[in-house]
Parts: structure tokens; sequence; C-alpha cells
């Protein structure tokens, strides 16, 4: 099946030097910032926000949000 569009939408231009360069430098920083979170907590990830607001609530497994 193809899909048809009529949509505007056009591709950006591919990231200048600079832009490419920033934007590795930004992942570089995200990844140092979610190493050092958990080296903070001795490798142990932090817990799903739904599990702790269930918990808060004293609701059990099966009931939704």
């Amino acid at each position: 099946m193809v899909r048809l569009s009529d949509t505007n939408l056009k591709r950006s231009p591919p990231l200048t030097t600079d832009e490419r360069e920033r934007a590795l430098q930004a992942l570089e920083r995200i990844e140092r910032r979610r190493q050092s979170l958990l080296d903070a907590r001795n490798g142990r990830y932090f817990p799903i926000a739904v599990e702790v607001l269930r918990e808060i609530r004293g609701e059990g497994e099966e009931s939704p949000l």
C-alpha cells in the first residue's frame, strides 16, 4: 500500500558543521550527566514513576492511573 500525502512539510536542510558539532557536544553532556546520576545511585536506576505513585496512593498493580 502506498500512502499519498498533500502535506506542505519540507525537509530541513542538512546541519551545518557548527550545528552538528554543538549537537554532538550536547549529547556528550547529556551522557556525562546520565552517568553521574547513575554513579550517585550506585548503578541503580530511578524507580518508575507510575510504580511510585501507586505505592503512595496505596493502589495495587492492576489499578490504572
